[in-house]
């Protein structure tokens, strides 16, 4: 009942439009709202009710209710990570924390989205002790962490991870001490079947003011959706790329092997 879920409040753009998705910000809370000492009566009153209506008023319900009781077979609360893996107490560290509980759980769910926010800085970046230091900390912890925690099961070789920025930053430093929204960025790619180890660029160009757009940003070189599509292809078996990526010809760029 549950093919993809969004570790958010309201359903992000990258999984709009797929099917059995929720988005769910606290898997471990997820249900029916009101006294505990009567949740079971009403879930069996509510699963006798809508098994008697027509679809998809059916169908939808009991999918619903079935996703409850799916994510309460899962122990968030009391989920131990493996090889001494240690999430920080952040939200994104919480959320990939709840993802390894998912993946583990084996419950069927194919993809996990989770946001870090706070990128949107203008002002005091310090790369070694400012805003951008603590968020890139979280980022590296956290992702680290899930590593850490896959690595030593089975589950590792089935998952991969795609880390993906919608906007880069200004390549010039602003008065503030930081940078100002910019055109390039950059994407991460984890996986046992990615081709890593490498930084992968098209046609890169020294960061002098000639060779940048309107002599101030990073060109963009790589579509993202390039990268997007192979895993699509190579890592979730899925050929039919034009119809995840419409009107988008893909160029295949070697990040999976």
């Amino acid at each position: 009942p549950l093919r993809a879920i969004g570790l958010a409040t309201g359903l992000r753009q990258t999984l709009v439009g797929a099917p059995k998705t929720l988005p769910i910000p606290n898997p471990a809370n997820f249900g029916l709202a009101g006294n505990p000492a009567t949740r079971q009566e009403r879930i069996d009153w509510l699963t006798a009710d809508y098994s008697a209506q027509a679809d998809p008023v059916r169908a939808e319900a009991l999918d619903a209710i079935s996703t409850i009781d799916l994510l309460r077979r899962v122990n968030f609360t009391g989920y131990a990570p493996a090889n001494g893996a240690v999430y920080p107490n952040t939200s994104f560290g919480n959320s990939l924390k709840s993802a390894a509980a998912l993946i583990k759980g084996d419950i069927g769910v194919e993809a996990v989205q989770v946001d870090i926010s706070g990128w949107d800085t203008h002002a005091n970046e310090d790369p070694l002790a400012g805003g951008m230091f603590t968020l890139m900390q979280q980022f590296a912890g956290a992702l680290g962490a899930l590593h850490a925690d896959l690595v030593s099961g089975n589950q590792a070789s089935s998952v991969t991870v795609v880390a993906i920025s919608e906007f880069g930053r200004n390549v010039r430093e602003n008065g503030s001490r930081g940078t100002d929204h910019g055109r390039a960025g950059c994407m991460f790619v984890i996986g046992k079947r990615i081709a890593g180890g490498k930084v992968m660029t098209n046609n890169w160009q020294p960061l002098a003011r000639e060779n940048l757009e309107s002599g101030q940003d990073v060109k963009v070189t790589i579509d993202h959706r390039d990268i997007l599509s192979e895993i699509v292809r190579n890592r979730l078996a899925n050929t039919n790329t034009s119809f995840v990526f419409p009107d988008f010809a893909a160029t295949t760029r070697g990040a999976t092997k």
